[in-house]
Order: C-alpha cells, then structure tokens, then sequence
C-alpha cells in the first residue's frame, strides 16, 4: 500500500470516532449527552461503512464498544442484537446455500439460468432484478437475497470472474446490486414483504381507524409507486459502463453444458428439497402460527439448516460436513447485519429518535409537499444508518401523532414514508444489501450510486406522493 493510502487509512480511522468524542462532548443544552451519542454512532459508523479504514465486519462492532465504555446506553442492551432472529435467519439459509456448493446444485442453477435466459448481461441484470422485486414482495429480502446471490456468484464463477474481482468488476457490480436493490425496492408491495410493512399497518389500526386493515387494500396503493420507482432503478443499472455486452461463451454452449450434467445427484436432491421446504414453511407460517407460535421463519430456516449436516448425499456422506461449512460460510455478513440492528435500536435506547422528532415537528407546518418532503427524507435517511423496519418504527409514530394534532388525515404520509423507508440503497444495513456486499460488493461502490439513485427515487416520491394524496382519494383510505 502506498505512503499517501496509509496515511488516508490512518485519517479515515481517527475520524469515525473523533467525530463520535466532539458531538457527545459538544456544548449543547437542548440535547442530552445519551441523544449525541446516539447520533454520534450514527455517524461514526456510517463513515467508516464508506470509507472502510477497517473492514465493514468489523465496524459492525463499533455499539457494542460505544456500549462498554460509555454510560448512555447498557452494553447489555446492545448485545442482545447480536443474536436477534434476523441473524439466526441468516445463519441458517446460509447454511442451506453452502449445501448447494457442496452438492453442486449452484453449478446446476447457474447452467440452467444461462441456458434459458442467455448471456446478455443488460438482460441477465433485468431478469435478477425483476425476481428480486416481484419474490420480496411475499418473502422477506434476506430469504431472496440469500437465495440469489449465491446462484449469481456460482454464475460469475462460471463465466471466468473470481472471487477477488467481484468488488471490480463491473458486471458482478451490476448484477449484486440488481438483487441488492431489487429486495431493497420491493419489499412495501405487498403486506408480506416484511416487517416494516405490518409496522405500518398495524399502527394505522391501532392508532387510526380502530378497524382491521385489508392487505389487498395495501397492494392497490402501492403497486402504482413500486413500479414508478423500480423502472429508473433498471435504466441506471443498464447505464453502468460493463466491460462487455455478453458473458463469455454462447447460449448454446451453456444448454449443452447443462445437457451435459449427470442426471440429479442424491445430495442436490436434498439440498433442493430442504430449501424448498423452508420456503413453503415460511410461506405457510399463517397456518401453524397460532398452534406453534414460537416458530418464527428465523428458526425455520435455522432447523432446516441443520437438517443439511445430517441429510445423505451418497454413500456413506452426508450433504454438509462442519469443516466444509465453516471454511464457506460469511460469518462476516452475520456480524455485519447484527451491527446494523444494533445501531438502529440504539437510535432508540439512547433518545436520538426523540431528539429528531422534537426538531422536525414544527418543520411540517399544515401538511401538503413540506410535509411529504419532511416525513420521506426523514424515512430515507433512517434507513440508510439503520433498518428499514427501525426507520418506520420511528417515524410513522411522528406522522401519525404530528398530523393528527393538527387535524390533517395522516394515512397518506404514512403510506409514503412507508415506501420511502423502503428506497434506502446506500450503505449495507439492510439484508438485501449485506448479503450482496458480504459476499464481494464493494460497500464503497454501493454508497457513491446508491446516494445518486436514492436522490433521484425521493424526488420522484416526493412529487408523485403529494400528486397521490391530492388527487387519488383511494390513497388516503386505509379500506
């Protein structure tokens, strides 16, 4: 590494938590020492996400060394994120991904996805992005991007990029975040498309109309906001400077390749039937929830992914050995996502969260295009530092209360601040998108045209959401 490199490492890694020391020890009266520290982490890791002086696995540990040292928030409060189901989740549908490897089940897909669709790279980048959308729309996006995004790095694989060019290249840039943002986008389609959405939903129950929300009623409102948002997402993944038009080799040469392949091994059997068997559980959960309440997805997949180290896959094996997974598995995008919850909670627990909702109140004035404006920016920018889920968790409160108290119906400015919480596709907080960068995206890449991106969706959301809630009246219904 050159002299100016280290020396530019050394500046990035004294700036995160020099920034984090000036604003807890700023002279601030109106905002207590536990609310900036809060908002000190906040930008402390979000600069180190960026700039990567230390590697983002390890920044994701940055609260729980805040916690520790600090008296704001309990080291203890924080901890407990590290083990939250959403990580579980992920441990066990990696665990199910690696058996694909092992199998040669990825190898399979890989061949049958080029075979059919062929080897045009704008027209593989659409074909991942548009099932990423349409799949997160019922499943959660770690389900998605876990499945995805291995097949897409066996395919790389396939056509001649390696591991260690995955954050270079250009392709595999484009085809990471074409999942990455593809479950990032898709996720308010529907009801099922993840927490965020029930948040919201139930909130509007509870606090709004006092009646049962229709999920058919949610997918009417939205659909026409998630396709406005998803086509300019597609024209500027197409506008990225590949390295080519085509993967090497034909659509012919992959059908014959994947003609070529022995008939179904007994291992990929297995690992294609526990995966699919995970899925239609979680799919299903709606039917066993009151009787095994306890089984969440995490723990599905967690229970089928230990199922794959007992499954056979011939004679005298089994379909994963614990050497193999250890040495495959992304420990790293774990941690990753963990940090990431944890920063979101302590948001939270240290009273930053209230600390803006006292700031950007008396900004709403009487609703209308400030309000839209106010409410999305708001959303955009809490998902981006935390979690789509923490970011409705904190700001359909404010729309509601804030509306309310001034006698404006507050059903369409959740909705927006809904999807704008959905639009985050800058730094890897959210699962879609720690998948992608976990397994070789360049966190750095993602930030610089995910910030260009994400402008460009808030002021199409801003327009059309006020467009919407002035001339749609469906949209400020909840029935």
């Amino acid at each position: 590494m050159e002299v100016n490199s280290i020396h530019k490492m050394w500046l990035y890694l004294l700036a995160g938590p020099l920034a984090y020391i000036i604003i807890v020890m700023a002279p601030v009266d109106y905002v207590d020492p536990s609310a900036r520290s809060g908002i000190g982490l906040v930008i402390w890791m979000a600069f180190w996400w960026i700039t990567t002086p230390v590697p983002i696995s390890v920044t994701a540990f940055v609260p729980l060394v805040v916690g520790s040292i600090t008296p704001y928030v309990a080291v203890e409060d924080v901890l407990r994120f590290y083990a939250s189901p959403i990580v579980i989740l992920l441990i066990g549908a990696n665990m199910i991904t690696v058996a694909w490897a092992s199998s040669g089940l990825d190898k399979r897909i890989a061949l049958f996805v080029l075979s059919k669709f062929g080897t045009t790279v704008k027209y593989q980048i659409m074909i991942w992005y548009a099932l990423s959308i349409f799949l997160t729309m019922f499943l959660p996006n770690t389900v998605v991007a876990t499945a995805f995004v291995p097949i897409v790095i066996s395919m790389l694989r396939y056509v001649g990029i390696k591991d260690n060019q995955l954050s270079t290249n250009q392709i595999a840039t484009g085809f990471l975040l074409a999942i990455a943002w593809g479950t990032s986008i898709g996720g308010f389609g529907s009801p099922l498309g993840g927490a965020m959405n029930l948040v919201t939903i139930n909130l509007i129950q509870d606090l709004v109309t006092g009646e049962e929300f229709m999920f058919f009623a949610w997918v009417v409102r939205m659909f026409p906001l998630l396709i406005l948002l998803s086509i300019p997402i597609l024209i500027y993944l197409f506008s990225f400077p590949y390295e080519t038009d085509v993967l090497e080799g034909s659509k012919d040469y992959y059908s014959k390749a994947y003609r070529d392949l022995s008939s179904f091994r007994q291992g990929e059997k297995w690992s294609l039937i526990i995966f699919g068997l995970a899925l239609v559980t979680v799919f299903m959960r709606p039917l066993y929830a009151e009787l095994i309440p306890q089984l969440e997805p995490a723990y599905v997949f967690l229970i089928f992914g230990l199922s794959t180290f007992v499954a056979p896959a011939g004679k005298n094996k089994r379909l994963l050995t614990w050497e193999y997974a250890e040495s495959r598995m992304m420990w790293g995008l774990f941690y990753l996502f963990a940090g990431g919850i944890a920063l979101g909670n302590y948001i939270g627990l240290s009273g930053a969260d209230e600390f803006l909702v006292r700031i950007l109140s008396p900004v709403i004035g009487g609703g209308g295009l400030l309000a839209v404006a106010v409410f999305g920016a708001l959303a955009l920018l809490l998902s981006n530092i935390s979690s789509n889920t923490a970011a409705v968790a904190v700001v359909i409160p404010l729309v509601i209360h804030s509306m309310q108290a001034i006698g404006i119906n507050p059903i369409p400015y959740a909705y927006i601040a809904t999807v704008a919480a959905n639009a985050g596709l800058i730094l890897p907080t959210s699962a879609g998108r720690a998948v992608a960068v976990g397994y070789g995206l360049s966190s750095r890449i993602m930030a610089g045209r995910g910030l260009f991106i994400s402008g460009f969706l808030y002021a199409i959301l801003v327009l059309f959401g006020y467009l919407f809630l002035r001339y749609w009246p469906v949209f400020s219904t909840a029935g």
